[in-house]
């Protein structure tokens, strides 16, 4: 009973803004953070207080669209902009999802083996999907995103860690204060995936589709909020969420390099390396914990990768898309999903490093990203679809100057 109650006030005191936050910090960005802090920590603290406005901001545009208009952000570009833009985004976005996916698989697969050896890879991410899809088709989404708010949470152990370890806070704090910028091509390809992992293109969709169910559900139960407290609602929302994702992002940057320098340890070749990190906390228990982490930041960033692929498609073609629907009501819908988490096993029959393939994906996310969010200040700023709620300057400013660093860092990687 207990526990159901908890479940009942985490649903209520967070909302979407805090599961988009949590699902930041998938396999993928772990991975990709951890191997920042291995490279050299000192040269990457300083993104966590950069990317937190640039991501709050973004994802503020998209939650405002959404409310403004009922609609996801799919549904805004077919009806609002050329159709070039609607299958240039959506193309990419298919594509960039299900890898995610197969990288956030093929980790929980990895981490999954330290315990099961003797089964290979590729049949554990199987096994792991078919878990999943009989989470989403069993369970309803208001059921089940209790459940992975609080799921989260595991993901402080990295900042247990940081209080446990010997840390030099001065140096942590200038570094963090003060950018030490490596004019080469391995420091901006880090830079790159940090901020393609942080402002990932899919949340972008998942965000908007969720506030709309938001608003559906609160019709449906008579409780109709005005727009503008509902966009004030989502802009706390969102914040706090993006706030527990960057904060993570630092502490996992940090222990991780820590740790890894005093094992004289600067790359990042598998996972049993990052089991190090989890050391000094759990002990002989690190592995399990590891497990535990991966498999959290998997269960929540798998149902909204596939949810934000599902989303995308069923808006295009004006099918029933929602996860308050149960399945018969929205087949297409979830048959989507479950092609997404099927289809990105196939990617792992390739065997590709786990690490690789994760940290690949944030690198995907940051060359695509800047284009996604050009189409988003389009439409943030055309009066005719958002009225009163149309971009400011800080808006336009911040998320301006977001397309302008993703361009240049993508440039420096290139």
């Amino acid at each position: 009973m207990a526990i159901k109650e908890t479940l009942k006030k985490i649903n209520k005191e967070f909302g979407v803004g805090w599961i988009t936050g949590a699902a930041d910090d998938d396999p993928s960005g772990i991975a990709t953070y951890s191997i920042a802090g291995a490279a050299g920590y000192q040269a990457f603290l300083w993104l966590s207080w950069l990317t937190l406005p640039l991501m709050y901001f973004i994802q503020e545009i998209c939650a405002r669209i959404a409310l403004v208009n009922n609609k996801g952000l799919t549904g805004v570009i077919k009806e609002k902009l050329h159709p070039t833009f609607l299958f240039l985004v959506a193309g990419a976005m298919f594509f960039a999802v299900t890898f995610n996916i197969a990288a956030d698989l093929s980790g929980m697969a990895a981490t999954l083996q330290f315990f099961l050896p003797f089964i290979p890879a590729w049949l554990l991410s199987i096994l792991i999907s078919l878990i999943i899809i009989l989470i989403i088709l069993l369970f309803s989404y208001q059921k089940f995103s209790g459940i992975l708010k609080t799921i989260t949470l595991i993901m402080l152990s990295y900042v247990a860690v940081a209080f446990i370890i010997k840390i030099n806070w001065p140096s942590v704090i200038y570094s963090a204060v003060w950018p030490k910028i490596k004019f080469d091509h391995n420091f901006f390809s880090v830079v790159t995936a940090i901020i393609g992992t942080t402002i990932s293109p899919y949340l972008f969709f998942w965000q908007a589709d969720e506030e709309v169910e938001e608003i559906d559900e609160q019709k449906r139960q008579r409780q109709e909020i005005p727009i503008r407290s509902e966009i004030k609602n989502a802009r706390t929302d969102t914040f706090l969420g993006m706030f527990f994702s960057n904060l993570l992002m630092f502490f996992i940057i940090l222990t991780t390099g820590v740790i890894l320098s005093g094992h004289g340890q600067n790359q990042i070749q598998s996972l049993n390396q990052l089991v190090l990190v989890l050391k000094p906390l759990a002990g002989n228990f690190s592995y399990l914990l590891f497990t535990l982490g991966i498999f959290a930041s998997g269960l929540v960033a798998i149902p909204v990768l596939a949810g934000a692929n599902a989303y995308i498609v069923s808006e295009i073609f004006n099918l029933p898309a929602s996860l308050n629907k149960k399945v018969f009501e929205a087949i297409p819908f979830y048959a989507l999903i479950v092609v997404s988490i099927l289809f990105a096993n196939l990617i792992n029959l390739f065997n590709i490093s786990p690490i690789k393939l994760l940290f690949d994906t944030a690198l995907l996310y940051g060359l695509i990203a800047p284009f996604l969010i050009l189409v988003l200040l389009k439409i943030a700023n055309d009066k005719k679809i958002m009225a009163e709620y149309k971009n400011n300057w800080l808006s336009n400013s911040i998320a301006g100057l977001t397309v302008i660093l993703m361009f240049i860092t993508i440039f420096l990687t290139l």
